[in-house]
């Protein structure tokens, strides 16, 4: 494991871990106030990071938002959801741990980013016969900050949609081979 051992909170320490060219930081600190000040420093020192940051108290969520970070999690929140859907739908709540934490099944659910110049482009979901030729189900599609779910065989795919897609690890990696292949690339 590649470790800094130190104070997050502390600008020096975010710098030694590479902030300055990082793409992401997950702040996971207990106590929210921290979180926010991570937040911000690290915003700072690089704009452009993704940060997911976690939050105890709802009322932390727009401070973080204002902060900087991307996503706010609330660890008691989903964990008190999931403990509601294993009582009232054990059989789904089985198969989602399955398929994100590949226990037992050999399901993966992947986006995948459709480049402008790709095979998939113009056409439809049937008529690229995602299911017979990868074996994976088209379960939502993004366009911009459209989410489509369940999507008909007929909805066409554009270049910069992102697919929900779930299949096996194998045949969704082929997938996103020729999503994010331009067709001139062959």
């Amino acid at each position: 494991l590649l470790v800094v051992n130190g104070d997050a909170t502390l600008d020096e320490v975010l710098l030694e871990a590479g902030i300055q060219r990082a793409k992401g930081i997950i702040t996971a600190l207990p106590h929210d106030a921290d979180n926010v000040y991570v937040t911000l420093t690290a915003k700072s020192l690089n704009p452009h990071l993704v940060i997911v940051a976690r939050a105890e108290r709802p009322e932390a969520e727009e401070k973080l938002r204002r902060a900087g970070a991307t996503t706010v999690i609330f660890p008691a929140v989903m964990g008190g959801r999931q403990m509601v859907t294993a009582m009232t739908r054990p059989v789904i709540m089985d198969f989602v741990e399955n398929v994100f934490y590949n226990q037992e099944l050999h399901l993966d659910i992947a986006e995948i980013r459709v480049a402008l110049g790709s095979a998939l482009v113009g056409n439809t979901l049937f008529g690229n016969k995602i299911k017979e030729r990868y074996d994976a189900i088209v379960v939502a599609m993004k366009r911009g900050e459209e989410l489509l779910t369940n999507p008909s065989a007929e909805a066409v795919i554009h270049g910069g949609d992102v697919l929900i897609v779930l299949g096996q690890r194998g045949q969704l990696s082929r997938l996103n081979e020729v999503a994010s292949t331009s067709a001139t690339e062959g």
